[in-house]
């Protein structure tokens, strides 16, 4: 029997870290090949954004558990593409709130299909029951280890 602890290949940590690498450089690739002109950092980001519009940035990096820097700099990027808006909160000036835009509203419909296509192959073979298994225990391992409980509202997913 092989212990948990010292087999790299059926950490849980691991396992669930690779996924989510594999499965964003499947969005980075199919991004590219389409000449979509974002990344799929910025494609998270702005599916995010459109779930939540006027959500605050830092928010938005809690929700999404990234650094704060490399969200303002895909931030940028999407704001010199117009895809999305950022304005200062009016009740605190020093917060960003961040709105999608029509042009990035756009964009998500038109990119919905190759994220279907990755989400697809991800799962193919996988019985809908294991499938919605799988997503309970990765929702409670992420509860039991966050601060806060995982909502709908904090979707990472592509």
């Amino acid at each position: 029997m092989t212990n948990e602890s010292t087999n790299p290949e059926a950490n849980l940590g691991r396992l669930m870290g690779c996924a989510a690498r594999v499965m964003l450089r499947e969005l980075d690739h199919s991004l590219a090949e389409s000449n979509v002109g974002i990344s799929g950092e910025q494609c998270i980001l702005l599916k995010n954004i459109g779930w939540d519009d006027g959500i605050h940035q830092n928010e938005l990096a809690e929700r999404i558990l990234r650094d704060k820097a490399a969200i303002t700099r895909h931030l940028d990027v999407l704001e010199q593409k117009k895809l999305v808006v950022r304005e200062h909160n009016p009740t605190d000036r020093r917060q960003n709130l961040l709105h999608i835009t029509s042009a990035g509203r756009r964009l998500l419909q038109s990119v919905e299909p190759l994220i279907e296509v990755i989400n697809r192959r991800a799962t193919e073979g996988i019985e809908k029951a294991k499938l919605e298994h799988c997503k309970d225990v990765l929702e409670q391992v992420f509860n039991n280890l966050a601060h806060r409980n995982c909502s709908n509202a904090d979707r990472t997913d592509s």
